[in-house]
């Protein structure tokens, strides 16, 4: 009976000996990480109209609210009259994007609007910004003749996504 009494204390030593042991080695090891987004912004910042074009026709540019969009008008348009914009736009957000400026309207739409096609696709670094000379005519497309005294109205868009969501 000693012997199976000294057994028992012998068993329950060593199993509190390796409990021990164990909580010993074992350890709790805590990560923690942030995960911050980007934010994705293009805007049109400032345009100009060329101080040389014509004073008859009228030529107006309005800003959308949301700077993502301006539309152009052409009120009194005549064969032959012309002009050039100079539009700038900037990324102001905080990753790379990469797109284009499109447009819709009378300049996609109209044989008499010609001038200079929308730029290819580019990309823009946060806090980067580009300008775009952008000319309209009103032009003869073949046995067509444009109105006189007429209104065009277009529409000059920014398409722009994240730089590696981006299809060209």
């Amino acid at each position: 009976m000693k012997k199976l009494k000294f057994m028992a204390l012998a068993v329950v030593l060593v199993l509190a000996l390796i409990g021990g042991a164990y909580a010993a080695w074992e350890e709790e090891l805590e990560i923690g990480g942030t995960v911050e987004t980007g934010e994705m912004k293009v805007e049109f910042i400032d345009y100009e109209i060329d101080p040389d074009s014509d004073d008859v026709a009228d030529i107006d540019v309005e800003k959308s609210d949301c700077n993502q969009e301006i539309t152009v008008t052409i009120e009194n348009a005549y064969p032959g009259f012309g002009f050039a914009l100079e539009v700038w736009y900037e990324n102001k957000g905080s990753i790379p994007v990469k797109g284009s400026l499109k447009e819709t309207g009378d300049r996609a739409e109209t044989p008499y609007l010609i001038g200079t096609s929308i730029q290819p696709s580019l990309e823009l670094d946060p806090g980067e910004d580009e300008r775009f000379y952008h000319n309209t005519a009103v032009a003869y497309a073949g046995e067509d003749i444009p109105e006189q005294d007429h209104t065009y109205e277009y529409t000059i868009y920014l398409d722009f996504q994240q730089f590696n969501m981006h299809e060209d």
